[in-house]
């Protein structure tokens, strides 16, 4: 895709798989995987350093809205406190997958 162009978005029911999809301009999605019908969720679940990657990024992110000038901003404030939370569960889950690596492996 190139940049500045917007997808394009179509819905349809033409999927033989499942009764509603999504069709973008990367691919088709399919709404009934939203629903528990797609893969077992340890399928796609994300390694200990990956989650490591995703802490780090959200911490820089965090960092840089709790300083001037945007540490006055309401929605910094506010976004400073999501990320907080996003931050705990991402160590959370970075903790579980370590222990999960380790047992198997």
């Amino acid at each position: 895709m190139q940049k500045g162009k917007r997808q394009s978005i179509n819905f349809s029911k033409s999927n033989t798989r499942c009764n509603t999809s999504l069709s973008l301009t990367c691919g088709v999605v399919c709404a009934q995987n939203r629903e528990g019908y797609g893969p077992a969720p340890t399928t796609y679940r994300f390694s200990a350093a990956q989650l490591q990657v995703i802490e780090d990024k959200l911490t820089e992110l965090k960092d840089k809205y709790s300083q001037s000038p945007w540490d006055t901003d309401e929605l910094s404030i506010a976004l400073v406190h999501i990320l907080n939370n996003y931050i705990g569960d991402i160590a959370g889950e970075k903790t579980f997958e370590s222990m999960m690596e380790q047992f198997y492996g």
